[in-house]
């Protein structure tokens, strides 16, 4: 996966390529560097918008509650998803997901 993809990034993949299935942006097991994995809540919506993935690994990236319920609500297709060391600021993406 490639670390450096923040928000914006995320917005340009959604807008670029609407029929993409399969997206991996996380941060690899035993590497972890702060500063890489930036992507917040409004990539998260952006991705939300790529109704066709099957595949997202978002782990170790910034989420909070609004881009979790939006990817748990938009993405139907999803047959994996990984938020694995996901930082939410508080919130249990599980416990999101399930009430979505």
């Amino acid at each position: 996966g490639n670390r450096n993809v923040g928000s914006e990034e995320a917005k340009a993949i959604a807008e670029s390529i609407p029929g993409l299935t399969h997206l991996a942006l996380g941060e690899p097991e035993g590497r972890h560097d702060e500063g890489q994995h930036r992507m917040l809540d409004e990539g998260a919506q952006a991705l939300a918008s790529l109704t066709a993935l099957r595949f997202l690994d978002l782990a170790k990236h910034r989420l909070g509650p609004r881009g979790v319920s939006a990817l748990a609500s938009s993405l139907t297709n999803l047959t994996h998803l990984d938020l694995s060391g996901m930082n939410t600021r508080g919130d249990n993406p599980v416990e999101i997901i399930s009430d979505e």
